[in-house]
C-alpha cells in the first residue's frame, strides 16, 4: 500500500509538472507570437509616409496583438486644438472617450518630452490587458510615435513643396492676363480624371505636381511670342513647341519632381504619335501625362485668348470626342467627360486632397 500511494505520489507530481511545462510552453509560444506580431507590425506602422495609412495600421495591429475589443490612437492637433481619433480603420473628430463598461488602458505617444496624442485599447475582459501586454503596448506606443512623427512630418514637406510650386506657376502666369488661372483649373480637371479612373494617391500628387507646372517651360519664352495677337511664324511656332523641353531642365535639378517632370516633358504628345517633342505614340506616353493633355486641351479651348473668343464648353466636348483616338486616349477623353458631367462646378472649385491642401 505504502508503495501504491508513493507511486499515486510521483504520478501526481509528474502531472503538476507536466501541466507546469505545457502552461511554459505555452507562455512561450505566446511571447514568440507576439514578438513575430510586433516585428510584423514595427514593418507595417513603417511602410507609409501617409499619416491616415499609419495610424489605420498601428490601431489594426495593436488589436490583434493584445486581442482586445476595441484600439483608439487620439492625436493632438496642435494647429487648431482638436483632438483626432482613429478607431480601427475610421477616421473621425473625437466624440467620446471609449466603449462605456470597458476595461481600458491608455499610454502617451511621445516623442522626446513631446505628447503626440494616446494610445488607447479597451477590453471586454479583465486579464486580457494583463502586465504582458501593457510592456508590448508600450513597445507600440514608441514605434507609433516616431511613424506617427515621420509622417507628420512628411505632410509638412509636401505641403511646403507644393506652395513653393503654386509660387512657380502663378509667377508665370502673371506674364499674361488671359492665361492667369490656367494652371490651376487644368490640375482640378486632372485630378477629377485620374480619381474617375481610380488612380492612386501617389498619382494624383504627380499630377498634382505636374498640372501646376506643365507650362513651366514658357518662362524660357518671349513674352513678344507668347501674347503676340497675329499669325505665329514658323520659327515662333518652334520655340513655342520647345517649352517642355524648357520645362523638364527646369525640373531637371528638382529630385522630388523627378516623376513630375516626366509628365511636364510630355504633356504635348499626342496618341497617333503626332505631338512633340518626342512623337511617343499610345500607353508609350506616361498615363499621368495622356490626362493632361485632355485637361490642358479643354481649358484651352474653353479661355480666352489674346487671337481668339473662348470657345462655348458643348463645342469644346464636342472637338474632344472627335480627337479621341487621333490626339487623345479615347479612355481618358470618356474619364475626363464623365468627370466634368458629374460636378459641373469643377472648373472653379478648389481640389484639397488628404493633407487638406488646397489647389
Amino acid at each position: 500500500k505504502q508503495k501504491i500511494r508513493q507511486i499515486d505520489s510521483m504520478n501526481l507530481e509528474l502531472q503538476r509538472h507536466t501541466e507546469r511545462i505545457e502552461a511554459t510552453n505555452r507562455s512561450l509560444e505566446q511571447r514568440v507570437k507576439e514578438l513575430s506580431l510586433l516585428q510584423q507590425a514595427s514593418q507595417v506602422i513603417t511602410s507609409s509616409l501617409e499619416l491616415q495609412k499609419t495610424l489605420e495600421a498601428v490601431a489594426s495591429m495593436s488589436k490583434e496583438i493584445l486581442r482586445s475589443s476595441h484600439c483608439a490612437i487620439r492625436l493632438i492637433d496642435d494647429e487648431f486644438k482638436r483632438i483626432w481619433s482613429v478607431e480601427e480603420q475610421a477616421l473621425e473628430q473625437l466624440q467620446a472617450p471609449g466603449p462605456a463598461g470597458t476595461n481600458s488602458v491608455s499610454v502617451p505617444l511621445k516623442v522626446a518630452d513631446r505628447v503626440l496624442g494616446y494610445f488607447e485599447v479597451y477590453s471586454e475582459s479583465e486579464d486580457v490587458l494583463g502586465d504582458d501586454q501593457r510592456r508590448v503596448l508600450q513597445v507600440l506606443a514608441s514605434q507609433a510615435a516616431i511613424a506617427i512623427e515621420n509622417a507628420r512630418l512628411f505632410e509638412t514637406t509636401q505641403q511646403t513643396y507644393y506652395e513653393t510650386i503654386r509660387s512657380l506657376a502663378q509667377a508665370l502666369e502673371a506674364r499674361d492676363a488671359y492665361t492667369r488661372g490656367h494652371s490651376e483649373r487644368v490640375t482640378r480637371y486632372a485630378i477629377a480624371t485620374a480619381r474617375c479612373m481610380g488612380l492612386s494617391e501617389r498619382s494624383l500628387r504627380i499630377i498634382r505636381y505636374a498640372g501646376l507646372l506643365h507650362d513651366i517651360g514658357k518662362i524660357g519664352i518671349a513674352d513678344s511670342i507668347l501674347n503676340k495677337r497675329l499669325e505665329l511664324t514658323e520659327q515662333e511656332w518652334t520655340t513655342i513647341r520647345n517649352h517642355p523641353l524648357f520645362g523638364d531642365a527646369i525640373l531637371e535639378p528638382l529630385k522630388f519632381l523627378h516623376d513630375a517632370q516626366h509628365i511636364v516633358l510630355h504633356h504635348h504628345e499626342r496618341w497617333d504619335g503626332s505631338g512633340y517633342p518626342n512623337g511617343l505614340k499610345g500607353t508609350e506616353i506616361p498615363l499621368e501625362a495622356r490626362i493632361v493633355a485632355v485637361a490642358d486641351a479643354f481649358d484651352a479651348m474653353t479661355s480666352h485668348r489674346p487671337y481668339r473668343a473662348a470657345m462655348a464648353r458643348e463645342k469644346a466636348i464636342e472637338e474632344l470626342r472627335a480627337s479621341a483616338g487621333k490626339q487623345f486616349d479615347p479612355e481618358v477623353v470618356e474619364a475626363f467627360l464623365t468627370a466634368i458631367s458629374e460636378s459641373a462646378t469643377i472648373r472653379g472649385e478648389p481640389d484639397r486632397d488628404h493633407t487638406g491642401v488646397t489647389t
